[in-house]
């Protein structure tokens, strides 16, 4: 006699996540009809395919497939409860957590606040599994059309894993304030995001990478006589939409992203610090002011790059600009 198929249940989770992993990795079907197949959700895959093309972000709840049907959140863990079995550690939890569907609804939610707050101390980047595949033409929508060409051919693709894009330039001229120079030697402590020295002509090299689910800018400033200056940045979206700029210590602005006679243009809208799980506002007075940056593209490959810091108060903190063009790509290169 034939053995009767075993029912397939997919249990797609956070391999790297510790409470995830511990929870999971323990589970046992219930009995010899079903089988828990655990897909990680870092790995691609058919099935997480499945889950992004449904919508869901995987990073706010694990999902459950069975057959064609996905369940989602607090409802796959409620479900998950009938394909195990009720017994060791995991089975504890099942009883004191999801027994039933408004337990789960009540009690999931708090067990993906500790797991969130272990991942942010334990310094895991997200899944984020719903990630635009490029950010920038995410922001500008419809307007990523009006881009000169040389601009989409630069910003079409990010670099992936393991990649590294190099820009070579020469930055024309430098300038900052005394109150820009104090800025500067205030924020060293949360990794040089500004450069402390004015100067002409000073060649640069600029390399970008796949870092914290963004794209690392990390900018060498070759001052005559002195020891390169490295400058370095992460833009990436927020889980809300919004276009960052990350420095070191949780620092950062949110940019509005836009194109003007097919230039693209990026402008600082609100400075901010998060603690935890919290974005708080940094007063406007305490910043080195509204940040605008241009990318000009001159349409032989060539493009300027100009950067301009306004104070309220202070008027101008910073000034740069210079000429860049795309030098070398590096395949498989460690960042």
């Amino acid at each position: 006699m034939q053995a009767a198929e075993k029912q397939k249940v997919f249990l797609v989770y956070d391999h790297d996540c510790p409470v995830c992993r511990g929870y999971c990795t323990r589970l046992s079907p219930r009995d010899d009809s079903v089988e828990i197949a655990l897909v990680n959700a870092r790995a691609p895959g058919a099935v997480m395919d499945d889950i992004t093309d449904a919508g869901l972000d995987i990073d706010e709840g694990i999902a459950l497939k069975i057959g064609d049907d996905i369940f989602y959140g607090s409802d796959a863990a409620w479900r998950l409860t009938a394909y195990t079995r009720r017994s060791g550690l995991t089975g504890f939890i099942d009883r004191v957590c999801f027994f039933s569907r408004g337990a789960a609804a009540v009690m999931y939610p708090a067990c993906k606040s500790v797991r969130n707050l272990l991942l942010r101390a334990l310094r895991i980047p997200k899944i984020n599994n719903l990630k635009p595949e490029n950010a920038l033409k995410h922001q500008l929508g419809a307007a990523w059309a009006r881009l000169r060409p040389g601009i989409q051919t630069r910003f079409a693709r990010e670099p992936a894993a393991g990649e590294v894009f190099v820009y070579s330039g020469n930055m024309h001229i430098i300038r900052r304030s005394r109150a820009g120079w104090l800025f500067a030697q205030l924020t060293r402590v949360i990794g040089n995001p500004l450069t402390p020295y004015a100067g002409e002509n000073v060649p640069m090299q600029v390399r970008l990478y796949a870092k914290d689910g963004g794209v690392c800018w990390e900018r060498f400033y070759q001052y005559p006589q002195r020891a390169p200056v490295l400058v370095s940045s992460v833009k990436r979206e927020s889980a809300q939409g919004e276009m960052l700029e990350v420095v070191g210590g949780g620092f950062g602005m949110k940019l509005q992203v836009f194109t003007e006679d097919g230039q693209l243009y990026f402008r600082s809208y609100r400075y901010f610090c998060t603690f935890l799980f919290w974005q708080i506002p940094l007063p406007h007075l305490l910043t080195p002011g509204r940040t605008d940056v241009a990318h000009l593209d001159h349409g032989d490959g060539n493009f300027t790059f100009r950067l301009a810091i306004n104070h309220p108060w202070l008027g101008e903190t910073f000034f740069q600009e210079g000429v860049f063009r795309r030098a070398f790509d590096k395949e498989g290169a460690k960042a």
